[in-house]
């Protein structure tokens, strides 16, 4: 949350004060509602292929995620994308402020997803690229696509000792290089 917190007083300093955000991966929302409540009047693109999929109490996993985000999409800051990203295809225009990658973590969808929604990162824009503990799909997927040579590293991932034992700080943070 206080990564967030920074990157939103970014934003108001750059003057963006409707930032957009893709999440690729919603499952219930859980994410969506820190990116809404923490980004002032973000925009929202959530992305996921919710498929029906059960989910107790409610039918499906998109209505859980739609419960939870009411509040937000009845003031019109969420689009909700019913697919995934090999079906979207490439974003070619540049209107995303942040990108969080947290969809399915094999080598094949995560390329899926980096490959379709980098384009769309604005400059000085932000990638989060969620699970990328090497070595692991997700960093294959991230090694393969040359990320690294598009943007720089803000947070490496890393590991901690906690009193509980050894945790994996599992969120690669990247910022899209300002054009020259």
């Amino acid at each position: 949350c206080s990564f967030l917190q920074k990157i939103n007083q970014e934003f108001q300093a750059k003057g963006i004060s409707h930032p957009n955000i893709a999440e690729i991966g919603v499952f219930m929302g859980g994410t969506s509602m820190m990116f809404l409540f923490l980004l002032e009047n973000s925009h929202l693109y959530a992305i996921d292929n919710w498929s029906g999929t059960p989910y107790a109490p409610y039918p499906s996993l998109r209505e859980a995620f739609q419960k939870h985000t009411e509040q937000w999409i009845a003031l019109n800051r969420i689009t909700i994308i019913d697919s995934d990203s090999k079906k979207i295809g490439q974003w070619p225009e540049p209107l995303l402020n942040l990108l969080y990658i947290d969809g399915d973590h094999s080598f094949v969808w995560a390329k899926s997803d980096i490959t379709c929604f980098i384009p769309a990162v604005k400059p000085g824009g932000y990638i989060l690229i969620d699970d990328y503990i090497p070595p692991n799909e997700v960093v294959a997927a991230v090694n393969d696509t040359k990320l690294f040579q598009y943007f720089k590293i803000i947070r490496m991932p890393s590991l901690e000792i906690r009193h509980d034992g050894l945790t994996y700080e599992k969120l690669l943070v990247l910022q899209k290089k300002e054009e020259k």
